[in-house]
């Protein structure tokens, strides 16, 4: 009789973990949420800087576009989708610093619709901003990265990074400063850099920043673009495997100055 309840005893707790395990499966994923920056100037992880008032996770489309300025200066920050600016008359920033790393799965703008303007700045040894996807630097409006101190900006696929995109848009990326890089994706080295896609682009490189692991980079890449190229000073470098095109489509411009260099197939 004893053993006939053990018995049934395990075959009821086996039909319970049955039941948990198939209600675990059904737990759906989390849902994308549009996070808002309703703050001035403070921490991106700070929840009540943000509406919903919660800080974003990497499922969140996030929006800086009050004029604010978000600051990450803590490790391992995400989104999805990042736009910086959107709007006529409306910008943001963000500031990446002190160590400070940021991830974005999505698209990521800066500047997004004519009069909107997004600033972005990565600055210091060990900051990071990791985009897992296209980047557009000045996207129908102003857009501007500042790389400085040793910070990097890298992309971890091979979606194209387009600074001033499309037509009417500005965009500007400079890497400035010993160790601060802007890099491609690797090992595979599949990342296209277009500086004046069908805007107005520049990239400046100075004082021994680095440019490198792209596919290619075209300078006024399309019909209507204007592309702009400076590398300048001892230890400033820009490498791509297939060279730098000048005038792709539209008009390019490369200056090398002061003891710069461009490394790659030409």
């Amino acid at each position: 009789m004893i053993e006939s309840v053990v018995r049934l005893s395990e075959r009821i707790k086996a039909k319970v973990w049955l039941i948990i395990g198939s209600l675990l499966t059904c737990i759906p994923p989390a849902l994308a949420i549009d996070k808002t920056w309703n703050g001035g100037t403070g921490n991106w992880d700070t929840g009540t800087n943000w509406s919903p008032a919660i800080e974003p996770t990497a499922a969140d489309r996030v929006f800086i576009n009050n004029g604010g300025t978000v600051q990450i200066n803590t490790v391992a920050d995400v989104s999805n989708a990042l736009t910086i600016g959107s709007g006529a008359g409306n910008s943001g920033t963000l500031a990446i610093f002190g160590g400070g790393q940021l991830t974005s799965g999505g698209a990521t703008n800066l500047g997004l619709g004519a009069g909107a303007t997004g600033t972005a700045t990565i600055d210091g040894a060990g900051s990071f901003w990791r985009i897992n996807s296209a980047l557009v630097v000045g996207n129908a409006g102003t857009g501007t990265i500042n790389i400085t101190n040793g910070g990097l900006l890298y992309t971890a696929t091979g979606s194209a990074i387009s600074i001033g995109n499309p037509g009417g848009s500005t965009g500007t990326i400079t890497v400035d400063g010993t160790g601060s890089t802007l890099r491609g994706n690797t090992p595979t080295n599949n990342t296209a850099l277009r500086v004046g896609a069908l805007g107005t682009g520049t990239l400046t490189v100075s004082n021994g920043g680095t440019v490198s692991n792209f596919s290619s980079i075209a300078l006024g890449a399309l019909a209507g673009g204007t592309g702009t190229m400076t590398i300048t000073g001892a230890g400033s470098t820009v490498t791509a495997a297939a060279g730098v095109t000048i005038g792709a489509a539209g008009q390019g411009s490369l200056s090398i100055l002061n003891g710069g260099a461009l490394n790659g197939g030409q």
